[in-house]
């Protein structure tokens, strides 16, 4: 470091490598704070109200607001999700060459999952050729149904129920769920249904590449604030670990290619510019997320079981 002639303290033009390299893995360490410390911050704060007052209940447990290590002194940690969440893309199809062209579209916008609705498919000659043209399938994921994959994120029996279907279909390997309203309960679901559905998968040897995919509606009675919407459940399901964010266009049908590129483009900031992909499992450490996972994950697996017997 240095100073100009009138006290200005100058940086240096460049640093050397290994103090670039220090810089990036230098830690901060923070004091510790015990609970007894936050507790007596807090009933100052509240001014002699009970904490218990701010309770809330999710899920049929009762929660309070504050969360300390010392009632979470260790969680499992049986997933990373700091994988490369795909770009997914929800075409319904009408006719093949229109599809393909709606997929095409999608894949020059940065799409890296098409998965094709196609209640109307007749087995007719050529029918998946026009479909399939241009599209490299041994770069690009490319799955085909006659019937959507959902349910309520927030669904705990709908969860149990589609873990039960997962469990018994033969080289199924994708569970599809869909947002709920609350922004951290959806990170805390994703997580439940995903260490359940991992659970599974360990004893189900005919089952693998499992992939968790969330699906974003949009709202054709206000598209504006499903924009909004979307980006929130985007943000809940790239935390929550999710592999595939399908996220539909705000007006819910992607009549124009203005609308597609907007839903594309939600993944695409949360991505390349968010950067919520860098880092392994974001909700780890959150307690209360921790705590309400735990729960969660409890109350599904508990469903399964019983759906099993």
């Amino acid at each position: 470091m240095g100073a100009d002639g009138n006290g200005t303290v100058r940086a240096p033009l460049a640093l050397g490598a290994r103090e670039v390299r220090n810089q990036k893995t230098m830690q901060i360490k923070f004091p510790e704070v015990s609970k007894a410390e936050w507790l007596a911050k807090v009933e100052k704060d509240l001014r002699g109200k009970p904490l218990a007052g701010l309770d809330f209940e999710v899920a049929g447990a009762t929660f309070s607001t504050l969360h300390h290590q010392d009632d979470h002194p260790a969680f499992s940690r049986p997933f990373t999700t700091a994988t490369d969440c795909k770009l997914g893309i929800f075409i319904e199809v009408t006719d093949p060459i229109s599809a393909n062209k709606l997929a095409l579209e999608a894949l020059m916008g940065g799409a890296n999952y098409l998965y094709f609705y196609d209640p109307h498919y007749a087995g007719k000659a050529g029918y998946k050729d026009q479909l399939y043209a241009g599209i490299m399938t041994d770069i690009v994921d490319v799955v085909w149904h006659n019937r959507p994959y959902q349910v309520p994120v927030h669904d705990l029996e709908a969860i149990s129920h589609t873990l039960l279907r997962f469990s018994n279909t033969p080289g199924e390997s994708t569970i599809w769920l869909a947002p709920g309203p609350d922004y951290l309960t959806n990170i805390a679901f994703l997580r439940a249904a995903r260490l359940c559905a991992s659970l599974i998968v360990s004893h189900q040897p005919k089952i693998t590449g499992f992939q968790l995919g969330l699906i974003i509606n949009g709202d054709a009675a206000d598209p504006n604030t499903a924009k909004i919407r979307a980006t929130a459940h985007a943000m809940a399901g790239m935390i929550g670990g999710a592999d595939i964010l399908m996220i539909k266009p705000s007006d819910n049908a992607g009549e124009t290619a203005f609308e597609r590129r907007i839903a594309r483009n939600i993944h695409h900031l949360l991505t390349e510019e968010s950067h919520l992909g860098a880092v392994d499992d974001p909700a780890a450490g959150a307690y209360y997320i921790e705590a309400l996972t735990d729960h969660l994950a409890n109350k599904i697996w508990t469903e399964f079981q019983e759906l099993c017997n």
